[in-house]
């Protein structure tokens, strides 16, 4: 069973959820990750047969 959310970094106070566009996945949110690294946790949504 695939997770629904990934978490990039899970040590920050702040938590930044981000849902993929129809048909997307976790990764497409990496760029916006590496901006906001330290920031914020970041937790992306990975639907049912999207992604890994």
């Amino acid at each position: 069973m695939s997770q629904l959310f990934k978490s990039f970094d899970a040590s920050k106070k702040t938590q930044l959820i981000c849902f993929p566009f129809a048909g997307g996945y976790s990764a497409s949110f990496r760029p916006l990750h590496a901006f906001l690294q330290g920031e914020c946790e970041m937790l992306a949504a990975e639907p049912p047969g999207h992604g890994t």
